[in-house]
């Protein structure tokens, strides 16, 4: 693989792991199904001017079915989109930086990549305690996460938890893909800094002379 096309392929793989990043925090992670004495005690909180009467019924963004709570990647991994953020920042770090910041930025991308692996990882390790701040806006229950253990009958994930593991590793990948090769890539405007800076004959140029001839028309470079 040539170097430019090292290069593009590095840019490319960073702007898909921070793209699917975000895209995995905007979608549905869970789906909450309460047990019917948990929406019993939501029922009775909105006669009493309690909960929200959308919350449980079915009806409204927040739920798919009666009893049942749809959590999504902004409640249950909140800290996804500020890292793929911040991975996408890397790309125009990357389109000015000399060798040696990028091995520093290729190291911060994998770096990027560990954190959304182990949030999402956290996640899917206890998804109600992930829900708990969503389930407590659905219902008006309490925040604590303990006192939800007895009321959800069960849990459905997605597959977008794994999505986003599956963007964190390649993010890794690609951040030591980029620390490894960097060296490699093609100088950034190389091809404008090279300039002629002595004559056939060994003396230095004189700028004014070049600007002369710059204005006949002439490279001075090809002197």
């Amino acid at each position: 693989m040539t170097p430019r096309r090292l290069r593009a392929t590095a840019m490319v793989l960073v702007v898909a792991g921070a793209g699917l990043v975000a895209l995995a925090w905007s979608q549905t992670w869970y789906v909450l199904q309460l047990t019917a004495d948990a929406v019993a005690g939501v029922a009775t909180g909105v006669a009493t001017g309690g909960a929200i009467s959308s919350a449980i019924t079915g009806s409204g963004d927040a739920t798919s079915g009666a009893g049942a709570i749809v959590v999504d990647g902004q409640h249950a991994a909140g800290a996804l989109l500020p890292l793929g953020l911040a991975s996408l920042t890397i790309v125009l770090a990357l389109a000015l930086a000399g060798p040696v910041f990028r091995v520093i930025l290729g190291v911060l991308d994998a770096l990027l990549g560990l954190c959304v692996v182990l949030v999402a990882g956290w996640s899917l390790s206890d998804p109600v305690l992930a829900s708990v701040e969503a389930l407590a806006e659905a219902t008006g229950f309490t925040s604590d996460a303990d006192a939800w253990s007895d009321r959800i009958a069960y849990i459905a994930t997605t597959g977008w938890p794994y999505a986003a593991i599956g963007a964190g590793i390649l993010m890794i990948v690609t951040g030591i893909a980029i620390a490894v090769t960097a060296r490699k890539w093609p100088a950034t405007g190389s091809k404008y800094s090279r300039v002629r800076l002595a004559t056939e004959g060994g003396a230095p140029a004189d700028p004014a002379s070049d600007w002369d001839a710059l204005s006949e028309g002439e490279d001075p470079t090809a002197r």
